[in-house]
């Protein structure tokens, strides 16, 4: 019963020490009773702590708040200091506190004492001036043995009460655990035991290998799982990784989809848990200028609440709030909340204006929270900018810890609010709750540098708290490979052994490159790493009675291929009993025993014993018998067969029977000749956009160029406002008649109004591009004037109208007759002049003409129904006018050589053309048809159908099944007016197969 103290390598290994000796040491006898299982470093605090207070253990972020308080201190006593650039980055400090730590291990006069002002020499002479700011108040793990080893020389007695000492392996000790072991030794011996021969050389049992890390992982499981089969505890079992990503996050959901308990360090840091991204995003904001993407990303991470009314964040109406506001953010600028809130408010007072408009109650409300959604972004980003503005100018930690608090609790309210369920949540923010509470005791180290030092101490802190998983001694252990020393088991999987990953590449040290660590003891190099790598791999292969090892052959998210640790190659050697073996043709052991292959996923399901999840189950049985029951497999394979079958089905866009469908020609609704003519281009896009109101997302920007729709808009608002002016004063030239000068300055001032409106709205792009094209855009209208008097000079004409308007307020619609009934028109023409009896109607282009050359050659005015605005603009002026001859053109306004025009005659053939295009339209969306129609070849450079192919992928696929549809009877009408090729294939196909 005498106190014997059994010195462990880790705490994971001295449960492994105590499970050993309470099952029996091999004669029958148990002893556990009177012995002490402790780590060296615990060992030392046991007695070193007290005598340390009232100094307490050194957090994350105490330390990176002194490196930051030491760089600013020193960024303002030299201009050309070496860190001048870069020293409030938080990548710098980060760097900084790792070489700290090494450098910690260090004794004071084995520290090279170079003071060239070089980067090594630099990060040495900080790092003392660091550790002289924490010394008084603080300790760490080298203060701790240094004081016990300090106590056992003063007082010998005081490890009295820990008996005999009994080292259980050498574990990889750091140069202070090394001396205060010595003094220990020294004082009251300590015996090594079970130490392994440094010149076994084990190997592994056996090696798995599989396509990428997620198979490599689900290979092991299935292994795992084959075991606890065969009867052998998930408690006498391990998984270890060379490296925490991905291996921790693919091990956790897979043990988990398995249904495997299972224990050790949990899958992410606090750091990287939802609360805590979102809260450190929210510092981020100001320094990143407010960008639109990074605001609505932090608010949809974790759920907030406004300031003032205490109510859920609406996170998606705001953002298509501010969407449609055109808010970009992110440039340097001192108003850039100002800019937010200024066009918050501009867009709620243009969405006014269509609220005056809206005759639907429907669409009077949703306008109506349009404009109080914008209303309360604008207060929001408002109120936050001022919070983070008082936290960036605090100048105590005290205060920044009582506003980030306040911050904490006004927009994500308190833990007792996140659901029971969300165990990570309310371990993120209990973490940060604490975190914040504790930065009144950075005080000592000087006020804050803003924002970016208090975030980088906030994170720090947050990344440190490691949560674990389970408990030790329940279910399979998970850990990396240096916590494999000591254990005792009857399986060990260890994973990742893949030359990148284990080693892996050890890079040079930036700040305390090798040449600077070879002469200065205590600091571990390169070649150090890559030796204390192999001892603790080949700890792993003494762990268990069967070990097993694996590698991933490739990385698929890179497209890479990957080689076996040269740690692995004497097993590969000895499996295959070539011991010539080069690592760079492992591949051809891959058949020998011992050596199993993964050759894919589906592979392994298809012929493993032992799936180990209910997909894989799922997947084996669908792989078997064909099918799987359940509705949502079944639902799956209908729609999969429609989509490649021949018959036109609601997975195609077949509608037929479905209720509420607008049938333009019988119910008197309005529609536009834009409307119809997206119907005609593809129907699955206008039911999306035009039926369900859902339009492609398009991040507004501040760095492009200004879209074409935009540049069209300033050429339709300057033309039109110009005329509407000089038609309400008078100043209108008559039939043949030049734009003065005059005209010219007026129509460039009104032009320069357009275009403020614009730069207002954020609708020019970037001002450095915009620079290049707006004296194009003058240069334009000034020649649209030009060309314009030579056109009218030459026919007589005279200007009388701008934007005609048809099917607004006291305008009647334009009616077009169509079998079955009548297709009403709304929009608006925007030019008209006059020739006697002669109405001519033009619509300004500012694109290219390419798309309307069918026009010109004849036989196909509507171009395949994509080009409906001239007939109806022409059967508009004709009304309001009176007219007996109406000619409608296009007018592409940036095409040099005169007035560069597509032009189309109203007659009676063009009526009759135009009513059977219309009402085969109008009739095929009555009956539901909105099928895919992408273009005949992909769009490399762009894409022409977000809504057929979205990013422009899977044109193959969608185009095929168009292709198989085009010859469905149902469909040949309407494919007669927008497709006729295909239709005429249909048509030949069908003949040949009736003969």
């Amino acid at each position: 019963m005498a106190p014997v103290t059994v010195i462990v390598p880790s705490n994971v290994a001295g449960r492994s020490v105590g499970w050993r000796l309470a099952a029996g040491l091999g004669d029958g006898r148990r002893a556990i009773a009177g012995i002490r299982i402790t780590t060296l470093s615990r060992l030392a605090e046991s007695v070193a702590a007290a005598q340390l207070h009232p100094r307490r253990p050194l957090l994350p972020s105490i330390l990176t708040a002194a490196w930051r308080a030491e760089l600013a201190a020193a960024a303002e006593t030299s201009a050309a200091w070496v860190f001048a650039d870069v020293w409030d980055h938080p990548a710098t400090v980060s760097a900084l506190v790792h070489a700290y730590r090494d450098l910690r291990e260090v004794r004071d006069a084995d520290l090279p004492s170079e003071t060239d002002g070089t980067v090594p020499a630099e990060t040495i002479r900080l790092a003392r001036l660091v550790r002289g700011r924490l010394t008084a108040d603080w300790y760490d793990q080298q203060d701790l043995f240094a004081k016990a080893s300090e106590l056992m020389a003063v007082h010998p007695g005081v490890f009295g009460e820990f008996g005999t000492l009994l080292r259980y392996l050498v574990g990889e000790e750091s140069r202070s655990a090394q001396e205060f072991l010595s003094v220990l030794d020294a004082a009251l011996g300590v015996t090594t035991i079970c130490a392994v021969a440094a010149t076994v050389g084990p190997l592994a049992d056996r090696v798995l290998h599989a396509s990428d890390s997620d198979d490599e992982v689900r290979m092991v499981i299935r292994q795992a799982v084959a075991s606890l089969t065969e009867g052998h505890l998930a408690r006498r079992m391990a998984i270890v990784y060379s490296r925490p990503d991905p291996y921790v996050r693919l091990l956790t959901a897979q043990l988990r989809a398995a249904g495997i308990e299972h224990n050790g360090r949990g899958g992410v840091a606090v750091g990287e848990l939802a609360c805590s991204r979102a809260f450190l995003g929210l510092l981020n904001l100001p320094e990143r200028h407010y960008p639109r993407p990074l605001m609505f990303e932090v608010l949809s991470t974790w759920p907030m609440r406004q300031f003032e009314l205490g109510s859920p964040i609406p996170t998606v109406r705001w953002e298509r709030v501010s969407r449609d506001a055109r808010i970009a953010g992110g440039e340097p600028s001192d108003a850039i909340v100002a800019g937010w809130v200024r066009r918050l408010d501009d867009f709620a007072a243009q969405t006014g204006s269509r609220l005056q408009q809206a005759s639907e109650d429907w669409q009077r409300q949703r306008l109506d929270r349009t404009i109080g959604d914008a209303r309360e972004l604008g207060a929001f980003v408002t109120g936050l900018d001022a919070r983070l503005g008082d936290i960036d100018e605090a100048r105590s930690w005290d205060s920044v810890s009582g506003l980030c608090l306040a911050l904490l609790s006004d927009l994500f309210g308190n833990i007792d609010e996140i659901r029971a369920w969300d165990q990570d949540g309310k371990r993120a923010y209990a973490t940060l709750h604490s975190v914040l509470m504790g930065l009144s005791s950075l005080d000592a180290y000087g006020a804050p540098a803003g924002l970016g030092s208090i975030r980088d101490v906030i994170g720090a802190q947050l990344e440190a708290a490691i949560p674990r998983t389970g408990k030790f001694g329940q279910g399979i252990f998970v850990g990396p490979v240096s916590q494999a020393l000591g254990l005792d088991l009857d399986r060990i999987w260890v994973v990742g052994m893949s030359e990148d990953l284990y080693p892996g590449s050890q890079r040079e040290d930036a700040l305390l490159p090798d040449a600077v660590r070879d002469r200065t003891p205590g600091l571990l190099t390169s070649r150090d790493r890559i030796a204390r790598s192999r001892r603790e791999f080949e700890a792993a292969l003494h762990a268990a009675g069967l070990v097993t090892v694996s590698f991933p052959r490739g990385d698929l998210r890179k497209s890479s291929e990957r080689l076996p640790s040269r740690l692995l190659l004497p097993t590969l050697r000895h499996l295959t009993g070539d011991p010539d073996l080069p690592a760079t043709e492992w591949h051809k052991a891959s058949r020998v025993d011992g050596i199993v292959e993964s050759p894919s996923f589906a592979g392994s399901v298809n012929t493993t014993s032992t799936p180990s999840t209910d997909q894989e189950w799922s997947l084996r049985h669908v792989a078997a018998a064909g099918e799987l029951d359940g509705p949502a497999f079944h639902a799956g394979r209908a729609l999969r067969a429609a989509r490649l079958g021949d018959d036109f089905t609601r997975f195609d866009g077949n509608l037929a029977g479905v209720e509420d469908l607008p049938d333009l020609a019988t119910s008197g609704r309005l529609t536009s000749p834009t409307s119809l003519e997206g119907y005609a281009a593809c129907p699955f896009a206008y039911f999306v956009k035009r039926l369900l109101k859902v339009e492609p997302v398009t991040e507004p920007t501040a760095t492009g160029r200004i879209s074409p729709l935009d540049l069209g808009n300033i050429f339709h608002y300057s033309m039109d406002r110009f005329l509407s002016r000089e038609k309400e004063a008078g100043t209108l030239p008559g039939p043949g008649e030049r734009w003065n000068p005059e005209h010219y300055d007026r129509l460039l001032a009104v032009a320069d109004e357009v275009i403020a409106e614009h730069g207002q709205a954020g609708r020019l792009g970037h001002l450095t591009l915009w620079g290049f094209e707006e004296p194009r855009v003058h240069q334009d209208l000034r020649r649209m004037l030009a060309d314009d008097t030579a056109w009218r000079f030459a026919n007589g004409s005279e200007p009388v109208d701008s934007e005609l308007a048809f099917g607004f307020g006291d305008h009647p619609p334009v009616e077009i007759e169509v079998a079955g009934g009548t297709v009403k028109f709304v929009g608006s023409a925007d030019k008209i002049d006059r020739a006697g009896s002669t109405v001519y109607v033009t619509d300004l282009k500012s694109g290219g003409r390419s798309a309307f050359t069918k026009i010109e050659r004849g036989g196909n005015p509507t171009v395949d129904g994509t080009k409906l605005q001239l007939p109806v603009y022409a059967r508009a002026a004709k009304l309001a006018y009176a007219a007996d001859v109406v000619e409608a053109r296009y007018w592409f306004v940036r095409e040099q050589g005169g007035r560069n025009q597509i032009s189309l005659e109203l007659t009676a053939d063009l009526e009759e053309t135009f009513s059977h295009v219309v009402g085969t339209l109008a009739s095929s969306i009555a009956r539901g048809h909105f099928f895919k129609k992408p273009s005949k070849e992909p769009g490399y450079l762009w894409v022409d159908c977000e809504f057929c192919t979205p990013g422009g992928v899977g044109h193959a696929a969608t185009r095929g099944g168009y292709e198989r549809l085009s010859v469905h009877p149902d469909l040949l009408d309407l494919l007669d007016v927008i497709d006729p090729e295909a239709a005429a294939r249909a048509r030949t196909a069908a003949g040949a197969e009736s003969e």
